[in-house]
């Protein structure tokens, strides 16, 4: 416990503060849980509407994070966060008066839009705020974080959903707010910390701002290959909310709710049990390195849905093995990006990201539900693993050509 206590000092204030900003103001992801079945159980939209909805959401907010990645290299990251927080509890208070309606939907889709559009700039501060070898250690609390705001998003809403639905909206007004005041009031200085900014050995000096994103992009083309490995792992990781839940569907009917319930329950647990255990234990394998051992363990998760169809005890063996995979790679993955951008256009490269991760995400998720009508669920399965592979095929070429990149490490 000592280790994990040391891992967590040395930051400057200012990062304790917008990581506290960032889990309060997460406890939005609260409605985002709730949404589908607001529309369903509320205002009686059908699956189809709904899911076009979800659709048009997305297409939304494309160009909504894009112009926030470039917006957060112009001008400073902070106030762009206080102006989003602004219009995000504004809308929720609306959602809080005004009874459920058409117009309470478009309120909700406005504060969704802009707490995506927050993302990238967080991100990006979190970046600025803190010197290469910090990265992985305030990447780790940001998601250790965020998984704990989850747990309790996920619990309160499911109470209050049924009869309590406003306080839900008032939950998530008061928590903005307290995020707001947080950063208006005691976040003053968000000056960069420069020192080891990137770990590129190149010639060029990439931090100039006169250089467009896609020049940056030519000159480190390890990013590029970064960017597609994200890509990669986001595509297979989705089969998390997608197909296991059908499978589970498949198998035990209305009952495969409450057992992918407790899967997701166990989950969560897992990430803030093991979060600062492996931060701590693995701190001195390479990030690049951690990554892939997340993809492989993740890979193996997925895998054992070949052989365990009906077998409930090893569900959970396999949802050990996703969890562990998928803390190594998201503690490491934004922290690897962040050692390897200039700081002029971290943003875009952030927000460049998320987009394409969101774009191949929705299209696979819709050839994944073509196959699921097509082929039994063990052959989805052995597709995914497939996948699986030729992802983590990616992760070893990203190590092997990371070395020849970079000059120093963690």
């Amino acid at each position: 416990m000592v280790e994990i206590y040391k891992k967590l000092k040395g930051l400057r204030k200012e990062t304790y503060l917008l990581l506290l900003c960032r889990m309060i103001s997460n406890i939005s992801i609260m409605i985002s849980m709730l949404f589908p079945m607001i529309l369903k159980n509320k205002l009686d939209y059908t699956s189809l509407e709904i899911g076009n909805l979800m659709l048009q959401m997305s297409l939304i907010n494309i160009p909504g994070v894009l112009i926030s990645g470039k917006l957060a290299d112009l001008i400073n990251k902070r106030y762009l966060i206080l102006y989003f927080d602004f219009i995000i509890m504004f809308c929720w208070l609306g959602c809080f008066l005004i009874p459920e309606s058409s117009t309470t939907v478009f309120l909700y889709i406005v504060a969704n839009l802009f707490f995506v559009m927050e993302m990238p700039c967080y991100d990006a501060l979190l970046s600025d705020l803190t010197v290469v070898k910090q990265r992985e250690k305030v990447f780790s609390m940001n998601y250790l974080l965020g998984n704990i705001t989850a747990v309790f998003a996920a619990f309160f809403g499911g109470l209050l959903f049924e009869n309590y639905l406003k306080f839900a909206y008032l939950i998530c007004v008061i928590n903005v707010f307290i995020s707001l005041v947080i950063n208006l009031c005691f976040i003053k200085d968000t000056s960069k910390e420069e020192s080891n900014d990137t770990l590129l050995n190149l010639n060029q000096d990439l931090k100039q701002e006169n250089l467009s994103t896609f020049q940056v992009l030519l000159k480190r083309p390890i990013v590029i290959l970064a960017l597609v490995c994200n890509v990669g792992a986001g595509i297979l990781y989705t089969q998390m909310n997608l197909l296991m839940p059908l499978n589970m569907e498949f198998l035990y009917g209305s009952s495969g709710a409450s057992l992918f319930g407790m899967l997701l329950t166990f989950n969560s647990l897992l990430v803030i049990i093991t979060t600062p255990l492996i931060s701590v234990v693995f701190k001195k394998i390479q990030d690049v390195k951690k990554i892939l051992i997340g993809e492989v363990f993740i890979v193996i998760g997925f895998g054992f849905y070949i052989f365990i169809q009906g077998v409930i005890p090893w569900y959970f063996v396999a949802m050990f093995a996703l969890t562990i995979g998928e803390v190594f790679a998201a503690i490491n993955q934004k922290s690897y990006l962040s050692k390897r951008i200039p700081a002029a256009h971290r943003g875009r490269i952030i927000s460049i990201g998320l987009i394409s991760c969101q774009i191949c995400e929705a299209f696979f998720q819709k050839l994944m539900g073509l196959l699921i009508e097509s082929f039994s669920f063990r052959i989805c399965w052995i597709i995914v693993s497939s996948i699986g592979l030729f992802v983590i095929v990616l992760h070893i070429l990203l190590n092997i050509f990371d070395k020849k990149h970079v000059k120093v490490y963690n």
